[in-house]
């Protein structure tokens, strides 16, 4: 069981460390990393062509069924064609061997779980000599679904998992491959520790190596103790369930994903959803992703009972994230309930160039990047979240919100470099402020208005531009609506956000009353409000004149997608839109 306390006295090491790029903090990110995306193939990586003379080759379902087994190690099976599978699937076992499935697919995989199977997927499981590559899994409309029920009260305990291509990962090296498609996983006990996880690629993984995977389906695990109580958890995520000590990199899933526990008596209900992991231990995540919206919850109303929800993970221990994003909406209810748009619960981890976007509830603690951070060693590096963030309080319970962190528990050691938060909006009755980006800057400043003059797309700009310092800036929120981008200042957190797509007229933009040209002294304020264009952060810092925002003329008309040409004779920049 987890108790939280507020925190009052952990050890915080808070370096507000400039990133590369010049402007705002906490910005220098992705800049060695591009998010993986299937190719036109389906496929994220190129399927290789070099294969051992000597291999198996594997036709039709009869064919693909009978691979399973430890006879089979060291054997090199290859799929020479696509596969439409007619009937319920049943697994293959234990799988040792090479599967290459040279970039064709195995369609309209569907288990019912007739058989009562506890462990589900293309395979069952796939042990540490065993590598599955180049191969897509499209799921049929009926589904990969596990589903277990024991009502003899005798104390039995179970665990099911289910995944779209591997059950159960035991060390296996899983290349290049992807599901599309739902998987689910239902337990239900009357007595007895139960556990049911669900992935979209695997169900629970116990180490390995994933790498080039992703999956498209919406995940469910849930867990129901009918009478007697006991241990109930429940684990769903978009490309694993459960992961211990895996190592994962350039992988994403897109699918929502819902975990939910349910107890009539007693004893620990746990529920953990992850848009890409439920629940992480040991993990090593690289240039991951995902993008579903997440859900945890549990109807036991007790402190022994918890969800976990978080855009990328769920609950997070001992591992390292890097180059890494979740932009998905995420929630979670019951007593002890943690939502992060990034990370739900976490402790003793590493996370570094990564950022949460998707909008945050809880019913308890709901942080942009984190929900709650257990006791233990916490380094945030060159990371940021720009989550709506809003906690509500159930049963008096209390509610903690924070735009990076909602709590942080006691003795923890917590490291933030180069990492900020930009909630456009925070609501909780608690309210925590680690994370928030140095305050705005009021100096006065020798500024040229009406130099130099800007064309966009032939017509002569009605707003008027200043040049400080060598550097031409324009107001922001009427460049932005011109263009058809939508800009909304939040003033309780002094920043504006900017939405590309949005039903915006570009006559709607007013231009800002123009001043009498030439140079002049002026008082502005540096570094506010903060702009948020679809997600990220800008790295420029804007300029507040007389109550009105500027941004650098020719960085904002880039980032906008304009291009913009400066004619030095005439001292005239035209605007083009793309």
């Amino acid at each position: 069981m987890r108790t939280a306390k507020r925190s009052t006295a952990f050890l915080l090491t808070f370096l507000m460390v400039l990133g590369f790029l010049p402007g705002l903090p906490g910005t220098n990110l992705m800049a060695s990393a591009s998010p993986p995306k299937a190719g036109s193939n389906g496929f994220i990586a190129p399927i290789d062509d070099n294969v051992p003379s000597n291999v198996v080759r594997i036709r039709t379902a009869a064919e693909l069924a009978a691979i399973g087994g430890v006879q089979n190690t060291g054997i090199y099976y290859v799929l020479e064609n696509d596969i439409n599978l007619t009937a319920e699937w049943v697994p293959i076992d234990n799988f040792h061997g090479t599967f290459d499935g040279r970039g064709f697919t195995i369609n309209n995989l569907f288990i019912l779980n007739s058989s009562n199977r506890q462990i589900i997927g293309l395979f069952t499981q796939a042990e540490e000599t065993a590598t599955i590559k180049n191969v897509g899994v499209n799921i049929g409309l009926l589904g990969v679904a596990a589903n277990r029920q024991d009502n003899s009260g005798i104390g039995v305990n179970d665990l099911l998992s289910a995944g779209g291509l591997v059950g159960i990962n035991n060390g296996a090296t899983i290349l290049n491959c992807y599901v599309s498609g739902n998987v689910s996983a239902f337990i239900e006990n009357k007595r007895g520790v139960s556990t049911s996880s669900a992935g979209g690629l695997i169900g629970r993984s116990n180490g390995g190596t994933i790498t080039n995977c992703y999956a498209t389906g919406n995940i469910n695990a849930s867990a129901i103790n009918s009478n007697l109580g006991g241990g109930f958890y429940s684990s769903a995520g978009g490309l694993i369930g459960i992961s211990i000590g895996s190592i994962i990199t350039n992988s994403y899933a897109t699918g929502n994903i819902n975990a939910s526990t349910h107890n009539n008596q007693y004893g620990d209900v746990n529920s953990y959803a992850g848009g890409l992991i439920g629940r992480g231990n040991g993990c090593a995540i690289t240039n991951c992703y995902s993008t579903g919206n997440i859900n945890s919850s549990s109807n036991y109303n007790r402190d022994s009972s918890l969800s976990s929800a978080g855009g990328l993970i769920g609950e997070f221990t001992a591992g390292t994230i890097t180059y890494s994003f979740a932009s998905g909406e995420v929630s979670s209810d019951t007593t002890s309930r943690y939502s992060g748009g990034l990370i739900g619960l976490a402790s003793n981890s590493i996370i570094s160039n990564s950022y949460a976007t998707g909008r945050v509830f809880s019913s308890r603690y709901a942080g942009g990047l984190i929900g709650f951070v257990e006791s233990g060693t916490i380094t945030i590096t060159d990371s940021y979240s720009t989550s709506t963030v809003i906690s509500e309080s159930l049963n008096d319970h209390g509610s903690w919100a924070g735009g990076l962190i909602a709590y942080i528990e006691d003795n923890t050691n917590m490291t933030l470099v180069n990492t900020f938060q930009y909630a456009p909006n925070i609501v909780g009755e608690n309210i925590d402020s680690i994370g928030t980006p140095p305050k705005p800057e009021t100096k006065t400043i020798n500024a040229t208005f009406g130099s130099p003059v800007y064309i966009l797309d032939g017509v002569p700009f009605e707003a008027q531009a200043f040049t400080y310092n060598g550097v031409a800036y324009l107001p922001a929120a009427f460049l932005a609506r011109k263009l058809g981008i939508e800009a909304v200042w939040h003033a309780s957190t002094n920043i504006t956000v900017l939405t590309s797509g949005a039903p915006v007229d570009p006559a709607s933009a007013v231009a800002p009353p123009s001043r009498p040209a030439g140079a002049r002294s002026i008082t502005a304020t540096f570094g506010a409000p903060a702009y948020i264009l679809d997600g990220k952060p800008l790295t420029e810092q804007a300029i507040t004149y007389d109550g009105v925002a500027y941004l650098p003329a020719a960085y904002f008309a880039r980032t906008l997608g304009l291009t913009a040409v400066w004619d030095g004779v005439k001292n005239v920049t035209n605007l083009t839109s793309k």
